[in-house]
């Protein structure tokens, strides 16, 4: 058990130290979730003269057609290489250029079309994941009863059996909840 521990250890600091100072690959920044960056360009002595670059915002507004609104926007963006991915309340995926803010695409699940959350605050969804074998990157997100696998280049959904990508239907869900 220790040996496994240590090679544990071993594998995330690798994997740490590999990923490139400047990207948030992964919710915390790191495996361990530390929410520590080793940038120094941004300290004590300089923070207060910043200016915004640029803003950008979702858009997101009630839904008179299907009876829904979104939540607080609550989202950890993820940077790789110049590209931050994000999710929104409506659990719409966006890449934007981390440089201009300029948006590079959008998925939107429509998430929204099944109706309201029952959980009185609104549509809430705070963030996704990414995977990489060293040739292309997916974007993984939840959304409702969906796991949804896409291709970070493009945005473009990835239907394959290996992305693992699975729905539940609704009535299963409802069946499922009332027992």
């Amino acid at each position: 058990m220790r040996i496994l521990a240590t090679c544990l250890l071993v594998a995330l600091a690798t994997q740490a130290s590999a990923q490139a100072a400047d990207e948030w690959r992964t919710w915390g920044g790191d495996l361990g979730a530390s929410k520590y960056s080793t940038l120094t360009d941004i300290n004590r002595g300089n923070v207060a003269g910043l200016a915004r670059a640029w803003e950008w915002a979702t858009g997101e507004t009630p839904n008179a057609t299907f009876r829904t609104r979104p939540g607080t926007f609550q989202t950890t963006p993820l940077m790789v290489g110049d590209t931050l991915f994000l999710s929104t309340s409506y659990n719409r995926v966006i890449a934007l250029d981390a440089n201009t803010g300029g948006e590079l695409w959008a998925y939107d699940p429509k998430a929204y079309e099944a109706g309201q959350p029952p959980n009185g605050t609104g549509f809430v969804h705070r963030g996704v994941a990414t995977w990489t074998d060293g040739r292309q990157r997916r974007i993984f997100m939840n959304s409702r009863w969906n796991l949804i696998a896409l291709d970070a280049a493009t945005g473009r959904p990835i239907r394959t059996l290996a992305t693992v990508e699975r729905s539940i239907s609704r009535d299963s869900s409802r069946e499922t909840a009332s027992r």
